[in-house]
């Protein structure tokens, strides 16, 4: 009988100490807890119900005035904010929370980064806005506006400025021409 206790109290303190360790070490893992995040593409938004609809672009290619260089706008599409809730660890969840992402994709010809976009906005989300990918530029946004404006910036040409005085060289109007109810 006490050998049977041993062996139950032996398998309960494994079972403990592995559920401690797993936790510890999932908790390790998570860089950024409960930060907000962007769905990867548009169908990833569709299937987790978080897409609410597209801007159209008043103009769909961009040449930029100092460089060789188009930018093709292939998709600018809206989705709820969202993160990953990550307080059980061991069950994460996403959630729905204030604001909206607005996605930007493009096709662009030259590898360099040589232009940037960014949102003209009063909205406090916007102004954090930063940061251009590969193929798209995503913005959060407090307030979904009806008329978003993108201002295009490029890398001035003079080697010796670059990027610490670039130059603005255009203005991108997109219209919200379909909408998810919500």
């Amino acid at each position: 009988m006490k050998k049977i206790i041993g062996i139950i109290l032996g398998l309960l303190i494994i079972v403990i100490a592995y559920n401690y360790v797993t936790d510890f070490l999932c908790k390790c893992e998570i860089k950024c807890k409960n930060c907000p995040k962007t769905s990867e593409n548009i169908k990833f938004s569709k299937e987790s119900g978080f897409y609410i609809g597209n801007y159209k672009p008043t103009l769909d290619t961009i040449k930029l005035k100092n460089y060789n260089e188009k930018i093709i706008i292939t998709n600018v599409w809206i989705e709820q904010s969202w993160l990953i809730n990550t307080d059980d660890c061991k069950s994460p969840k996403r959630e729905k929370i204030e604001g909206y992402n607005v996605i930007l994709e493009f096709k662009k010809t030259n590898k360099d980064f040589i232009f940037n976009l960014m949102p003209l906005t009063e909205d406090k989300f916007g102004k954090r806005s930063f940061g251009l990918n590969e193929n798209k530029k995503e913005m959060h946004f407090e307030n979904l506006p009806n008329k978003l404006e993108i201002i295009v910036t490029e890398r001035n040409p003079n080697e010796n400025i670059g990027w610490t005085k670039s130059i603005i060289t255009d203005t991108l109007v997109f219209n919200l021409t379909n909408k998810k109810e919500q």
